[in-house]
């Protein structure tokens, strides 16, 4: 049965990658600046990490890299889609809210720099606010076709889930990861479960520019996509 999603789209799955359904349960809210956490981005920033170091935070931040030939990513994939859902909570609940950043001046006297004035209008040490989505969650799942050791093995290292985990957000308490029947990474029973381009399916309800592949910042990688729960028709 966990076949059947990649026969429909012409895809037959590895041996070693099976459906998975992978779950946080969580000890503080988080916030985030996008609607979803992207699975397939997750697991690509722990792999590129783990396998780079501390080198992994010198890459360009604004030219993305292409790996692709000299690793594989643990998930199953389609073309260019990975078998990777976005999050889904326990909750329905959203709320806006406001990040302040400001200069500390009471610390000021521990600042190693040659510099005679911080400029707070711009720069590293410029005040700021940031309107982020809150979500209560006290548990987030993803669904998943993908090697279940590396995932463990990768997802293990995660601790925090979502923007300003400085500030205490999105601190993960537990983490699960179980083996279920069908392959829900792209869709489950008519419903898209991630961003799905609309030259893969006859129609969806909702169709919007999305980034569907990693890394999502990346312009290059937008395109008319069924939007995530939205109801779609495989062609």
């Amino acid at each position: 049965m966990h076949r059947t999603i990649s026969k429909l789209l012409g895809y037959e799955q590895p041996a070693d990658l099976m459906p998975l359904k992978i779950s946080f349960e969580m000890t503080t809210p988080l916030l985030l600046a996008h609607p979803f956490i992207h699975l397939d981005g997750l697991i690509l920033h722990l792999l590129y990490r783990d396998l780079l170091g501390d080198d992994y935070y010198c890459l360009p931040s604004k030219e993305p890299l292409d790996f692709s030939q000299y690793v594989r990513a643990p998930i199953a994939q389609t073309v260019d889609v990975y078998h990777a859902s976005v999050s889904f909570f326990d909750t329905d609940q959203k709320f806006a809210t406001t990040i302040y950043k400001r200069f500390c001046t009471e610390y000021l006297d521990l600042l190693k720099s040659k510099m005679k004035k911080v400029r707070r209008g711009s720069g590293h040490f410029r005040d700021y606010m940031m309107r982020m989505i809150y979500i209560p969650a006290r548990s987030i799942y993803f669904y998943t076709c993908a090697n279940r050791a590396e995932l463990e093995r990768l997802l293990g290292h995660v601790t925090d889930l979502g923007k300003k985990a400085a500030y205490g957000f999105g601190k993960v308490r537990t983490l699960k990861i179980e083996e279920i029947e069908e392959d829900y990474g792209i869709v489950k029973e008519g419903v898209a479960m991630r961003p799905i381009p609309v030259t893969m399916l006859r129609d969806a309800e909702i169709k919007m520019m999305l980034a569907y592949k990693p890394p999502y910042w990346n312009k290059r990688n937008v395109a008319l996509c069924a939007y995530p729960t939205t109801g779609i028709k495989m062609k």
